[in-house]
């Protein structure tokens, strides 16, 4: 039987690098904290699937590209930083605005 579990997430300043390349599943129904690492590439499209997520933190690191759209699906985040990236300036999702509860970006 699985249950949801109101969890956190936290490997800030661990350096871990290409974990997020790999294929793996994490449940997480709360915080999500990646903070400075050296995670690069694309963010996993696999993020936006937990809806239920309030705190997203994604800041100092080196992905790069285009944040995946379905991160348009986390309606329950209140606090999302993806600063200190690569990501593609000219492609900012107009989305950002339409998150009903983020109240920190």
């Amino acid at each position: 039987m699985m249950r949801n579990v109101e969890a956190t997430f936290s490997i800030s300043s661990t350096y871990l690098c290409n974990l997020l390349q790999k294929t793996f599943v994490i449940l997480i129904t709360h915080t999500l904290i990646l903070d400075n690492n050296k995670f690069e590439g694309s963010i996993p499209s696999a993020i936006g699937l937990v809806n239920e997520m309030e705190v997203l933190r994604l800041d100092w690191n080196s992905f790069s590209g285009s944040v995946p759209s379905n991160i348009s699906n986390l309606t329950e985040v209140t606090k999302m930083d993806m600063s200190n990236n690569s990501f593609d300036t000219s492609d900012v999702p107009s989305w950002f605005t339409t998150l009903p509860s983020l109240i920190t970006l």
